[in-house]
């Protein structure tokens, strides 16, 4: 539990090609951070308040946010594509590493499990079961 306030500047949701408020807002959820879009914020052009309380990650709302931006991204504009830098060739990943959290890819794929989703999912049952492991010992002793 807890709250976490996520404060950033008004444009990258104005501005944004592939952002708004209500697509950053499933983002936020997909990660395990639910606004709270009936606590009152601060009034400010600039800036862009959420109030979130911290719980599990929803991943129908990141599988939201995905869709939402991946339709913005392929029908902004008439012009074809910019190729991405490589440094914008990244996913959030938030605990991912432990088999916990969300992977918050860059645009939406509806892919088959990939074998580092298997070795992730193994290493976490792995991890709780030595979890599970050394709290009997712990008990016994």
């Amino acid at each position: 539990g807890g709250l976490c306030f996520v404060v950033l500047p008004g444009s990258c949701l104005s501005h944004s090609h592939t952002l708004t408020h209500d697509s950053f807002a499933d983002c936020l959820r997909g990660v395990g951070l639910a606004p709270d879009l009936a606590a009152e914020t601060p009034a400010s052009a600039k800036l862009a308040y959420f109030e979130c309380a911290a719980g599990l990650p929803d991943p129908a709302a990141a599988l939201r946010f995905q869709r939402a931006r991946h339709e913005r991204r392929s029908g902004h504009g008439s012009q074809p594509p910019r190729r991405k830098s490589r440094g914008a060739d990244f996913d959030v990943d938030l605990g991912g590493a432990l088999g916990f959290g969300e992977r918050i890819g860059r645009s939406f794929e509806a892919l088959q499990p990939s074998r580092a989703q298997k070795e992730q999912r193994a290493a976490r049952a792995e991890f709780l079961r030595q979890l599970k492991e050394e709290k009997l010992n712990g008990e016994r002793g």
